[in-house]
C-alpha cells in the first residue's frame, strides 16, 4: 500500500472519529448516527466500517485512544515518587480533560454505553484494563517504597479505586459535577484506597491530604 493511501486513509479515520466525538458530545450515543456520521465525514458508510467498524467498534477506538492519551501525558512526566503520584495522575487526567473539552465528554459518554453492555460475554476486560493498570503500577510503586503494609489485596483496592474514577467521569461527563469537584473526588477515591493499605506515618499524610480536598 503507498504511502500516499495510507496517509489518506489514516486522516479519514481521524475525521471520522472526530465528527463522531462533536455528535455523541452534543447530542448523545443516540445522536450518533452513522449516514449522517458519513455525510459530515465526506465519506462513505462502507468506508467508516472499513477503516473503524461498526458503531460498538467506533465506541471501543474512542474510548482506547483516550485512555492511551493519557498514558502518554504520564508517561513524558515520570518517574516520580509514589507520594506525589496521585497529585500527578489526577493533574494530567485534568489537564487531559481541560485540553480535550467535548470531545472528552463525547468519549465518556461512549464508554458508559459500553459499560451498559457488559452482560455480553467475552466483551468487558478492555473498558477497565488501561485504567486498571495504570492503577495498579501506582499501588506496586507505593509498595516498593515501603508506604504500603501489604496487608490487604491490592487487586481490590485497585478495582475500588477504578470505579471510584469511572463514577467521577460518569458524572462529570453528564454535567452534575463541576470539574474541582471531579478533580476532588478523583484524587480523593486514590487518596483513600491507598489509605486502606498505608503504613502509620503515610497513612496520617493521606488523612491530611483528604482533609485539605
Amino acid at each position: 500500500m503507498s504511502t500516499t493511501r495510507t496517509d489518506n486513509m489514516r486522516r479519514r479515520r481521524e475525521r471520522i472519529l472526530d465528527e463522531a466525538r462533536k455528535m455523541i458530545a452534543s447530542g448523545g450515543f443516540e445522536a450518533l448516527k452513522f449516514r449522517e456520521l458519513a455525510q459530515r465525514s465526506k465519506v462513505t458508510a462502507p468506508t467508516i466500517y472499513n477503516l473503524v467498524g461498526n458503531k460498538e467498534e467506533l465506541l471501543k477506538v474512542l474510548t482506547l485512544g483516550t485512555l492511551e492519551n493519557y498514558e502518554t501525558l504520564l508517561a513524558r512526566q515520570m518517574p516520580c515518587p509514589a507520594a506525589d503520584l496521585p497529585v500527578l495522575m489526577a493533574e494530567t487526567f485534568r489537564h487531559m480533560i481541560l485540553q480535550e473539552g467535548e470531545s472528552f465528554r463525547a468519549t465518556a459518554l461512549a464508554n458508559e454505553k459500553l459499560e451498559a453492555q457488559k452482560e455480553k460475554p467475552g466483551e468487558f476486560g478492555f473498558r477497565r484494563a488501561q485504567v486498571r493498570n495504570i492503577i495498579k503500577r501506582l499501588f506496586d510503586q507505593s509498595a516498593a517504597e515501603g508506604l504500603l503494609r501489604e496487608e490487604v489485596d491490592h487487586a481490590l483496592l485497585v478495582e475500588q479505586a477504578v470505579v471510584i474514577q469511572q463514577v467521577a467521569v460518569r458524572d462529570w461527563a453528564h454535567r452534575l459535577i463541576s470539574m474541582p469537584a471531579f478533580y476532588r473526588r478523583s484524587l480523593g477515591g486514590l487518596y483513600t484506597t491507598l489509605a486502606a493499605d498505608a503504613v502509620d506515618d503515610y497513612r496520617a499524610q493521606l488523612f491530611e491530604k483528604l482533609r485539605a480536598l
